[in-house]
């Protein structure tokens, strides 16, 4: 049987492995819109995956640009 000093640091390790999976299942979808955020149009949807694409602000600019706010 661990000691219980050896069983908190055990305990505690889980903890932290279970915060980080859970940091990381709630960051990917937040990264995963700003990677398509910053896409050009026809990067967006495609028939084969683009692995390395390449970014720029057009949505960006057209956003601020041509849909008028405030």
């Amino acid at each position: 049987m661990a000691s219980p000093r050896r069983a908190g640091k055990e305990n505690l390790f889980v903890r932290y492995l279970i915060l980080g999976a859970w940091a990381l299942f709630c960051l990917v979808p937040v990264l995963w819109f700003l990677s398509i955020g910053f896409r050009p149009r026809t990067e967006i949807i495609t028939p084969q995956p683009i692995y390395f694409p390449t970014f720029s602000l057009d949505a960006w600019h057209m956003i601020w640009e041509d849909w008028p706010m405030a």
